[in-house]
């Protein structure tokens, strides 16, 4: 299967990593830290949504996964005071990092670095959530930001 925008493929070209195309509009790959990125092309065709997924909610208590989804919440609107990301639960119960950018960017070779901010943060989220979970779930409903 292949990208069939043009100016997408030839942006998920320019990249330096093992990139599958999962449909005619989106494209996977891993980073070496089993981080799964799914870099997709919006409807609109302008923009391009780069999901660095972080985090396997599903295996928690319900009572510690609502409450790692309220600190979630949080985590969103302290990103809008930085370079704006937004951060999801995906129905499978996956926390995703979600970063736009500019499909005219990406094709003057910069799909990496909205790629590499996605996966930064996912890195972070990460590294906060295990933590978290570390304390299997203790101290989590009184975790507050």
């Amino acid at each position: 299967m292949g990208i069939d925008n043009a100016s997408f493929a030839r942006a998920l070209a320019e990249l330096d990593a093992d990139i599958s195309a999962t449909s005619p509009r989106s494209a996977d790959f891993l980073f070496e830290d089993d981080l799964p990125v799914r870099v997709t092309l919006h409807p609109d065709e302008q923009t391009i949504l780069v999901d660095a997924f972080a985090f396997d909610e599903s295996e928690l208590a319900p009572e510690a996964g609502a409450a790692m989804s309220r600190t979630l919440l949080q985590l969103n609107g302290l990103a809008l005071v930085g370079e704006p990301f937004a951060i999801g639960l995906t129905p499978a119960s996956i926390v995703a990092v979600t970063v736009r950018a500019s499909l005219a960017r990406a094709g003057t070779g910069g799909l990496a670095e909205p790629i590499a901010y996605a996966v930064a943060q996912a890195r972070e989220i990460r590294s906060l959530l295990e933590t978290i979970e570390a304390t299997d779930g203790g101290g989590l409903a009184a975790f507050n930001l």
